[in-house]
């Protein structure tokens, strides 16, 4: 007979912790130079998507709203 294999202890519980502590933690308190870089870059990916969502709410092409902004295509 082999012998029985030892018993593993449990696994502890996680702790959940909510979104902004995670966002404080990684990234420091809001006001820090290392947070706002992080909020900047949140911002920035999410720009042209809110361009694109006002162009087709106001049924614009993108030569459209480029006129209407005054640039053009380069």
């Amino acid at each position: 007979m082999s012998p029985a294999e030892p018993i593993q202890p449990a696994a502890p519980p996680l702790s959940l912790v909510s979104f902004n502590d995670l966002e404080d933690k990684l990234f420091g308190a809001p006001g820090t130079p290392e947070r706002t870089k992080y909020e900047d870059r949140i911002t920035l990916g999410l720009l042209p998507k809110s361009i694109r969502e006002y162009r087709l709410r106001h049924h614009l092409t993108q030569d459209e709203l480029g006129q209407r902004l005054g640039v053009q295509k380069s």
